[in-house]
C-alpha cells in the first residue's frame, strides 16, 4: 500500500523549442497536488557540470540551482483525485528568447529542498534547426530556419572532437561539408547573431552511401471515426518522402 501512495513525476519536455513561442510538455504524475517549475538561464557547459554531480550529491546540485536567478517560476495543478491513479496531461512551456536553460521540476516547493521529488533537464530555445547525413568519411550538415523551414546562408557551423575544432560557414543552400575518420562522438554547434544550437552526435565513417535511400509513405484522415449508412464521408490524404540518411 505504501508503494501505491508514493508520489511520482515524469516530465517529457522537448530538448529544443522555438524561441519566443509557447509550446507544450507532457506530464505524468500521481499522488501530488501541485507541480512546481523553475527555469534558469545558463550555458551549455554549466549543464554538463551539474549533471556529473547529480547522482553523487543531489542536494548540492539543488542548492546550486536555487542560488541562481530564475527567469521564470510557476506552479500548475496536478489534478489529484485522491485515488492513487496516474494522471497524464499537457502543460505549457513558456515563450523564451533564444538561449540555454535548465528546467527544474518538483512536487513540492523548491525551498523545502526535497531531493527525492526534484529533477532537472536541459532545454534550448532557438530559431535554428539542422540535420545531417553521413556518407563514408564525409558529413553534410544542413541548416534551416526553425519557423520558415528555409535554408540559412552564412551560418557558422562548428564540428569538434576533443581539441580538434573545425568551423565553416553555410553556403547559399544552407549546407557545409566536414570530413572525419573512424567513429566517435562529436560536438556539433550552429550559431549566428547570438542564437546557438548545439548537441553531441555520433558519427561513423563505416556508414556508406548504399544505405541511403528515399522512403515513401502516406496517411489518410477522415472527418469522423464512425459513419451511419448513407452519410457523406470527407477525407484528406498526405503523401511524403524522406531520406533515411538525414538525421
Amino acid at each position: 500500500m505504501n508503494e501505491i501512495k508514493k508520489p511520482a513525476l515524469t516530465i517529457n519536455a522537448g530538448r529544443c523549442y522555438t524561441a519566443d513561442e509557447t509550446d507544450i510538455m507532457n506530464i505524468k504524475c500521481c499522488n501530488a497536488d501541485s507541480i512546481y517549475f523553475r527555469l534558469i538561464p545558463c550555458s551549455a557547459d554549466f549543464y554538463g557540470q551539474i549533471t556529473k554531480n547529480y547522482y553523487r550529491n543531489k542536494l548540492k546540485v539543488l542548492n546550486t540551482l536555487l542560488k541562481m536567478p530564475a527567469t521564470q517560476t510557476w506552479t500548475i495543478p496536478a489534478h489529484n483525485t485522491q485515488d492513487y491513479s496516474e494522471k497524464r496531461f499537457i502543460a505549457y512551456f513558456p515563450a523564451l528568447p533564444a538561449g540555454n536553460y535548465v528546467l527544474c521540476s518538483s512536487l513540492r516547493p523548491f525551498e523545502q529542498k526535497d531531493t527525492l521529488l526534484f529533477d532537472f533537464m536541459p532545454v534550448q530555445t532557438s530559431n535554428l534547426q539542422y540535420g545531417y547525413r553521413c556518407n563514408g568519411q564525409t558529413v553534410e550538415v544542413e541548416v534551416f530556419n526553425r519557423k520558415s523551414g528555409k535554408p540559412m546562408k552564412n551560418v557558422s557551423v562548428s564540428f569538434s572532437q576533443k581539441n580538434n575544432v573545425k568551423t565553416l560557414l553555410t553556403d547559399a543552400t544552407g549546407k557545409v561539408l566536414f570530413t572525419f575518420k573512424g567513429r566517435n562522438d562529436y560536438d556539433l554547434k550552429v550559431y549566428t547573431n547570438g542564437d546557438t544550437l548545439q548537441r553531441k552526435v555520433y558519427l561513423s565513417s563505416y556508414n556508406i552511401s548504399s544505405r541511403e535511400k528515399i522512403n515513401y509513405g502516406g496517411s489518410v484522415f477522415t472527418d469522423r471515426a464512425i459513419y451511419r449508412p448513407g452519410q457523406m464521408l470527407y477525407f484528406k490524404t498526405i503523401s511524403y518522402a524522406y531520406d533515411t540518411a538525414f538525421q
